[in-house]
């Protein structure tokens, strides 16, 4: 086995409980009675969960020639699917409450949000320490960069940190999941 696929089987099973989790948010949202539900954040959310986990798993394996095992890329690895395990375990109430998944996601979306900007920030450092800081020539081309892979991934999500709205939510939820797709084949 080489260093990329020991890394790599450590970074699927992470991504992978994040895949279970999300889509254990989902069922326990559609079997929630109705009165519970309430909005479309949840399920918008753990489908970015899901959506995220399957883009870094193909940005992983699209890497892997420039991975291999070390105690720094095993360090990135976790601080990139962490989060996604912790958002897939936080998206539904505790089975005891009778609170909606609505007024959950809304108590709670600052520390979700949060945690939703620590995979982009852990791999723009990655990068940069992995690439090396800019020339003067190069950075226009890393500022587009920046612009595409991680602007939407910390705007977006600062956005809804602070906003109350659910239409807001809503809509950045659906361009969170729009983006992770585009970001899938580029």
């Amino acid at each position: 086995m080489t260093g990329f696929e020991f890394l790599f089987s450590l970074y699927g099973l992470l991504l992978g409980l994040a895949i279970a989790n999300a889509t254990g948010a989902i069922m326990e949202f559609w079997r929630a009675p109705r009165a519970l539900r309430g909005g479309v954040m949840t399920p918008l959310l753990a489908s970015f969960v899901l959506l995220a986990a399957a883009e870094q798993w193909l940005s992983m394996w699209g890497a892997r020639d420039l991975m291999t095992i070390s105690p720094a890329m095993v360090l990135v690895s976790l601080g990139m699917a962490l989060p996604y395990i912790f958002i897939s375990l936080a998206l539904s109430p505790p089975a005891t409450t009778q609170v909606s998944f609505s007024d959950y996601y809304f108590g709670h979306r600052r520390t979700l949000m949060a945690v939703l900007c620590v995979p982009a920030l852990v791999s723009l450092g990655a990068n940069l320490v992995i690439q090396g800081l800019p020339t003067l020539s190069q950075i226009p081309d890393v500022l587009l960069w920046f612009c595409i892979q991680f602007l939407p991934r910390l705007l977006i999500p600062a956005i809804l940190a602070v906003s109350r709205s659910a239409r807001v939510h809503v809509a950045g939820l659906v361009l969170l999941n729009a983006y992770a797709i585009f970001s899938m084949w580029v």
